[in-house]
């Protein structure tokens, strides 16, 4: 008799979990896209102001998007995966629903979703118009109420939460990992991210035994 899976879905944040930059100019999509942007610099002085004011998190939102408007939107090549990702999800395909669920943005998302043949992405819409930024968003992912959207996918897929894989690395993943059956943390960035999950990896290779 075929051993039941301990895990129907499979859940990962994107940046700092699937994808990692190889050079600290970088620690997320966003940082990508200001560079490619040109506004790199204003974008900095944002995130000094804000990081540190959670509860502003709308406002500054509203301030880094609107130093998109009028920019041509980027084209992706080639995204730095995390060690293990592309043969972690050849190897899922089929057995498991697997998607992203990230504070990150849409285009990044959903070539990820592409590469990987996942079954949904959701992440921060950008608005834009004849391959241009319009400077609003469309659909927004808040950072640190990620949890919320969470208990939307576990109805839609009419799922247990005990049986959901959500595999991310810092401190607005945590509220999910305390739902979650099995909450992994990939390359942590605090010490309280690792002691909330119950398996921590370098590499997403490494989750694939405890699946089952």
């Amino acid at each position: 008799m075929e051993k039941q899976k301990k895990v129907d879905m499979i859940l990962t944040d994107l940046d700092g979990s699937l994808i990692i930059y190889p050079n600290s100019r970088f620690q997320g999509s966003w940082d990508w896209l200001m560079d490619q942007a040109g506004a790199r610099e204003e974008h900095e002085k944002l995130l000094e102001y804000y990081i540190p004011r959670k509860e502003l998190y709308v406002e500054w939102l509203e301030k880094e998007v609107l130093l998109l408007r009028g920019k041509k939107v980027p084209t992706i090549i080639n995204i730095p995966y995390a060690n293990g990702a592309k043969e972690f999800f050849e190897k899922t395909k089929g057995n498991y629903v697997r998607g992203i669920l990230s504070g990150g943005i849409d285009i990044v998302a959903e070539k990820a979703k592409k590469d990987f043949n996942l079954e949904f992405s959701i992440s921060k819409v950008l608005g834009r118009s004849n391959g241009f930024f319009t400077g609003k968003v469309k659909g927004h992912v808040d950072l640190w109420c990620k949890d919320k959207l969470l208990k939307e996918i576990i109805d839609y897929y009419h799922l247990s939460s005990e049986k959901i894989c959500y595999i991310g690395d810092h401190e607005n993943d945590i509220p999910i990992f305390k739902i979650v059956g099995f909450p992994v943390a990939i390359n942590p960035k605090t010490k309280e991210v690792e002691k909330e999950a119950k398996l921590v990896v370098d590499d997403y290779m490494k989750i694939f035994p405890y699946l089952r």
